[in-house]
């Protein structure tokens, strides 16, 4: 299933492509940790990324391999996202001023622009995602609420 000319494919030799799942999936900051396996077509990959216009960009550049969805992951309730000047913050929580204050220009990056309200979806509960392999998540404080709502999916990832 995998190209047995790449090196990195002959070492895993794997059955079937690893399932990357993305939560949190807008490009900050570089490439994603799963960039060299997926241009090497090792991988596929379900993105979430509640922010519109980050969803759009990738949606625009994604290959065959990659799907992306407007899901914000969490605990199942409804939430209001906090968008931030700087949209890698942006989160479902409000950002504590006490803290951004400690480091420098964070009070502006993390002030909150906009207020969306949204559905949040259980990690449990995403029927587009078929296999879980290997999660990559970046949702600014909301960890805990998709991994306690997300058990029996990562009980199977790697």
């Amino acid at each position: 299933m995998t190209d047995a000319s790449d090196p990195l494919a002959g070492l895993l030799r794997a059955e079937r492509l690893t399932a990357v799942v993305d939560i949190g999936a807008n490009p900050i900051d570089g490439e994603p940790p799963y960039k060299g396996m997926l241009s090497r077509r090792l991988c596929t990959l379900v993105g979430f990324e509640p922010q519109a216009e980050a969803l759009a960009k990738l949606n625009a550049s994604k290959s065959d391999l990659e799907t992306y969805l407007p899901y914000a992951v969490g605990d199942g309730n409804p939430g209001t996202l906090k968008v931030c000047q700087a949209r890698g913050m942006t989160s479902l929580f409000t950002p504590e001023p006490r803290v951004l204050n400690l480091f420098p220009g964070f009070a502006q990056f993390g002030r909150v622009v906009q207020e969306i309200a949204i559905d949040t979806r259980t990690l449990d509960s995403i029927s587009e995602i078929s296999t879980l392999d290997l999660l990559k998540i970046d949702v600014q404080g909301a960890e805990l609420a998709v991994f306690r709502n997300g058990k029996s999916r990562l009980g199977t990832a790697v």
